[in-house]
């Protein structure tokens, strides 16, 4: 889920994927950090992680609301 949010913020601003491997290792941990040291590519990658989760729960009551209120940009 972090690999595929990560690679999927990593397209929209123009950079490779990682290998998206199921480990996250020093490779996944170094683009999280990246992602996350930039405003724009942290918004994007904390939209990513929540549509991702909300993919493993779909029918969750409530997921949606949860991920919208601990956003911290909007």
């Amino acid at each position: 889920m972090l690999q595929q949010a990560i690679n999927a913020t990593r397209a929209k601003v123009g950079q490779a994927p990682i290998n998206a491997d199921g480990v996250f290792g020093s490779g996944s941990i170094e683009a999280y950090k990246d992602l996350a040291a930039d405003p724009k590519s942290r918004k994007l990658l904390l939209d990513h992680l929540a549509d991702e989760r909300r993919k493993l729960r779909p029918n969750s009551f409530g997921e949606a609301a949860r991920a919208d209120h601990f956003r911290i940009e909007r």
